[in-house]
């Protein structure tokens, strides 16, 4: 995928490059009227002909549209760039990962990991009503933004729907079996490669980060 920066995504001038995953690549983004920075994940060109990895993509601005949580990204758009590559515009976040923070810190007080906790639980509670079904809950997923409204003055968002799982639909563009999800974090019905994982995997994998 060649660099998008300087090109434009609706009122939106792409900035800067300040990411990049196995799918595609995240870029910073700055409203061309208002200054509003927000965040442009690009899913990679290789992958806009493949069923399940668009499939996948899709998933995480349906999801995020789907349900209003301060402890979820906000979405402003989807679609593809004029060269054909789906996009979601999202909020630009600036915090650190929970994952960085552990290795940071080594071991976090007993008030942050209740907190944490507490905040993450909040998010899910608010999927699972929804019908949706993480399936990789874990530290890389998630960050820690500064927020004076939150306790503490910081606030967990629960980050990447792409493996999620919706209430009420087929069955999932993957192979019968076949295991999704971070294994260290997996619920025994997850590591079978069961298909009707609900929100208990969840609540599973976020129980063990905190041990």
């Amino acid at each position: 995928m060649d660099s998008l920066v300087g090109s434009c995504i609706g009122q939106y001038l792409v900035a800067e490059e300040i990411g990049r995953g196995g799918m595609g690549i995240v870029f910073r983004a700055v409203h061309q009227g208002i200054g509003q920075l927000a965040a442009v994940k690009v899913l990679s060109s290789r992958f806009a002909d493949d069923a399940s990895h668009l499939r996948r993509f899709e998933n995480e601005a349906r999801a995020l549209s789907r349900v209003a949580h301060p402890g979820l990204v906000k979405i402003f758009d989807f679609g593809q760039t004029t060269r054909g590559e789906p996009y979601i515009l999202m909020e630009y976040l600036e915090g650190e990962l929970l994952r960085s923070r552990l290795a940071r810190s080594k071991k976090l007080s007993l008030s942050e990991v209740l907190q944490i906790a507490r905040q993450a639980a909040s998010a899910l509670a608010a999927v699972h009503k929804n019908g949706i079904v993480h399936r990789d809950v874990k530290p890389s997923n998630m960050m820690l933004v500064a927020d004076d409204e939150a306790p503490g003055g910081e606030r967990l968002k629960l980050l990447d729907f792409g493996i999620a799982r919706f209430a009420g639909e087929g069955a999932d563009l993957t192979a019968p079996g076949a295991v999704l999800g971070t294994a260290l974090y997996m619920s025994p019905e997850q590591c079978a490669g069961e298909s009707q994982v609900d929100g208990r995997a969840d609540v599973y994998a976020l129980e063990r980060q905190t041990h």
